[in-house]
């Protein structure tokens, strides 16, 4: 689990039962560990994919390992870049009255 991840995970946790039924707090539960487990599996997959394409195989050894780790850093530097600009344009958004 990502740094970032470990600590938000359970404010996200308790707002989602905050906003469910009573009644439906165990389906909540069940969707919260299924889109954790989605993300973790993707996260693998893409970065598997990555690298594999980066060279990590062909040409193998130390340049491949490099190259592999150059692209899965600036490939997935990426994400948390773009969630920071788009922070950042919704902090200088006017509050709307509604």
């Amino acid at each position: 689990m990502g740094l970032g991840i470990g600590f938000t995970w359970p404010h996200l946790v308790t707002q989602v039962f905050a906003l469910e039924p009573a009644a439906e707090h165990d389906l909540a539960a069940a969707g919260i560990t299924t889109v954790q487990l989605s993300a973790a599996a993707l996260g693998a997959a893409l970065a598997g994919m990555v690298a594999n394409l980066a060279g990590l195989s062909h040409p193998g050894g130390i340049a491949g390992a490099s190259s592999a780790a150059a692209w899965l850093f600036g490939l997935f530097a990426l994400a948390p870049l773009a969630g920071v600009l788009t922070a950042l344009r919704l902090a200088r958004r006017p509050k709307s009255s509604g």
